[in-house]
């Protein structure tokens, strides 16, 4: 079950305030005993950026969000695109397939502009029907 990061930080407080035993505050929050302690072990380790999200997978970016760290990076120094892409969780070779992808306009996807297409929902065989319509 995922939990919302607002519930985390208030079971996290409670956690770290009250003098509640772990298993008394897991059943007052509905949550497993375990989960409450990862939670708290996670926060105590942490350090300075507790319940920061984990980073997306490269695969997980959306053609858009591509397109644009390829805009945000192009004017970049190779060490500053380094910097950039270990903030955002990346690798200097994805950014430079996504530029190549970008130039060639086909989003990352081996089927070239289909993808396009099938990213707005509109395919030749929808758009042909609406001329119909």
């Amino acid at each position: 079950m995922n939990f919302s990061s607002e519930f985390r930080e208030k079971v996290i407080a409670e956690g770290l305030s009250s003098g509640k035993s772990y298993r008394v505050l897991a059943e007052e929050f509905g949550i497993g005993y375990s989960t409450l302690g990862k939670w708290l072990r996670d926060y105590r380790n942490a350090g300075e950026q507790p319940l920061a999200k984990k980073e997306k997978r490269p695969q997980d970016w959306s053609i858009e969000q591509r397109f644009d760290a390829v805009l945000e990076t192009r004017d970049l120094s190779e060490e500053e695109v380094g910097r950039w892409c270990r903030e955002h969780g990346l690798h200097t070779h994805q950014l430079s397939r996504w530029r190549q992808d970008a130039m060639a306009g086909t989003g990352g996807n081996a089927r070239g502009c289909g993808a396009v297409f099938r990213d707005t929902r509109d395919t030749p065989r929808s758009l042909a029907r609406r001329r119909l319509a």
